[in-house]
């Protein structure tokens, strides 16, 4: 039965995605019309190039804010999420008294 599910799960993507390429090859092609976006101008280098970087930043800068929090962050997971919180300097900080305990 494994077996059998690794088979579909290997080789059910492939067989679909010929599928799909060769219904896209069977299609007509459509003549031009004003609203169609061509792929080699300056107009489709722009949307292609701002959703690389829209995507990336996606993945790069919540990364990027929380990186400078990671000590913090590990500190309040060995804990147990149990901390005492103070207003210190403009940023969240344990009191005194638990940094003493460890």
């Amino acid at each position: 039965m494994l077996g059998l599910a690794m088979l579909i799960g290997r080789f059910l993507p492939i067989v679909l995605s010929l599928a799909l390429a060769g219904s896209l090859a069977g299609a007509r092609v459509h003549a031009r019309t004003r609203a169609t976006l061509d792929t080699s101008g300056p107009t489709f280098m722009a949307f292609l190039i701002g959703v690389i970087v829209i995507v990336g930043g996606l993945i790069y800068f919540p990364m990027l804010i929380l990186g400078p929090h990671r000590r913090t962050l590990y500190r309040l997971a060995e804990r147990g999420w149990r901390w005492r919180w103070r207003w210190s300097g403009g940023i969240h900080a344990p009191l005194a008294r638990d940094n003493a305990e460890h």
